[in-house]
């Protein structure tokens, strides 16, 4: 059971830079600076936020690229 607790918390400790990356974002520009400014630890995070970014102009959902989690915005 302690293995399970230490996983669950390694796990949500993991995503907690991402979920954090567009809370309180208010639109997709937001978002990648948010998502860059969370991911610094990642050498790929300008890159990728900033793909994320260009994908939320066009469908105006940002996807973060670590956790996968999505942000719908209606004013792009």
């Amino acid at each position: 059971m302690r293995a399970w607790r230490v996983l669950s918390v390694a796990v949500v400790a993991g995503l907690l830079p991402s979920l954090a990356a567009a809370a309180g974002a208010k639109n997709c520009s937001d978002a990648v600076l948010k998502c860059q400014s969370e991911g610094r630890k990642h050498a790929d995070a300008k890159e990728k936020c900033a793909a994320a970014g260009a994908q939320c102009q066009s469908t105006g959902t940002f996807v973060g690229p670590y956790s996968g989690r999505k942000w719908t915005f209606k004013n792009r």
